[in-house]
């Protein structure tokens, strides 16, 4: 309050409010566009940040689908030189291409079996680092 009359002193032309709630009224009136532009701003600057994130994460998503047919096309054709490097041993076809299948089979479990370790883990963090970081860029 002794704040408030110091202030009051300090500049003499301000009227002195009659009753308050005429000036908080007047506050209200006056300061109206101001709160709704502030919010309209706010409201832009999120959606804004929702486009980046989501972009961002459709980026991410994107580079990881690419990398994943291509190891997943390297490991064919691995898979199929294998596979004709077994029937050569093995002398039948066959059996060879059957040796392939195997390995592909042995591939899926193996994924299966440490599906959280190798593949949900890593992308959570990924997609959590990814959004750490555009709140860091937001803080400067």
């Amino acid at each position: 309050m002794k704040v408030l009359t110091s202030v009051i002193k300090q500049y003499p032309n301000n009227p002195q409010p009659d009753m308050p709630n005429d000036n908080l009224h007047d506050f209200f009136d006056e300061n109206r566009k101001l709160v709704s532009e502030y919010l309209d701003t706010r409201l832009e600057i999120l959606k804004l940040s929702l486009v980046r994130s989501a972009s961002k994460t459709l980026g991410i998503l994107a580079f990881i689908t690419i990398i994943c047919f291509l190891l997943l096309m390297f490991v064919l054709f691995l898979v199929i030189s294998f596979s004709w490097w077994m029937t050569s041993l093995m002398g039948s076809a066959a059996l060879g291409y059957l040796t392939g299948s195997g390995v592909f089979i042995l591939l899926i479990i193996i994924c299966f079996i440490f599906k959280k370790p190798l593949f949900v883990n890593p992308f959570v963090r990924l997609f959590l680092l990814s959004s750490l970081e555009e709140e860091e860029e937001d803080e400067y």
